[in-house]
């Protein structure tokens, strides 16, 4: 068996030549893609989060409380005040810590239920002070990005608001919360 070497080098020469353009074919293919995926990064901003979140439901408004002070969802045992509010109608006991109950639906223009003995309650633990604001329903985690949040709500100043988002959950701000003074009773 003979090998002809000649006809092996011009087969392979020819079969490199071949390839050549079809290499410069992909690499021209390769620095296209290249070009884009760099065009559209310059496009692409990173989102700031507002804030990581766990949005509730009470009535027909979704509420969203962050997760740093966001101690407990539960469902307590409530005990009526004489002196009740239609913010603050109750408190409750947890392990031994006597939390204020309260409602938001006044703030939201909603009328308040009648008189509970047992409520669902988000537990917003801020400062030593238990706050438990009743909710109907968990919906879940979240992460709020800033561009997400609008300027108000429809010019509605509230006052424990730290952004509203576009599909209207309304981003509570525990700091405001707290200092609203019908809604924290202190004991004596």
């Amino acid at each position: 068996m003979s090998v002809d070497f000649e006809e092996l080098k011009r087969r392979t020469s020819a079969s490199l030549t071949q390839a050549e353009p079809e290499g410069a074919r992909l690499e021209s293919l390769l620095r296209e893609r290249s070009a884009g995926l760099a065009a559209r990064e310059q496009t692409i901003t990173h989102r700031a989060i507002h804030a990581d979140v766990v949005v509730v439901r009470r009535g027909s408004v979704l509420l969203a409380f962050p997760v740093a002070v966001l101690q407990e969802i539960r469902s307590v045992e409530c005990v009526l005040v004489s002196h009740a509010t239609a913010w603050i109608p109750a408190f409750f006991q947890v392990r031994g810590r006597i939390g204020t109950l309260c409602d938001l639906q006044p703030f939201f223009g909603t009328s308040v239920a009648e008189p509970i003995s047992r409520a669902t309650v988000a537990m917003v633990d801020f400062e030593g002070r238990v706050l438990g604001v009743r909710v109907d329903e968990v919906i879940g985690p979240r992460i709020i990005y800033e561009d997400e949040c609008t300027e108000g709500l429809q010019g509605r100043e509230v006052p424990f608001l730290s952004a509203v988002t576009r599909d209207l959950v309304l981003v509570i701000d525990p700091l405001r919360l707290f200092q609203r003074p019908e809604l924290v009773l202190e004991f004596s």
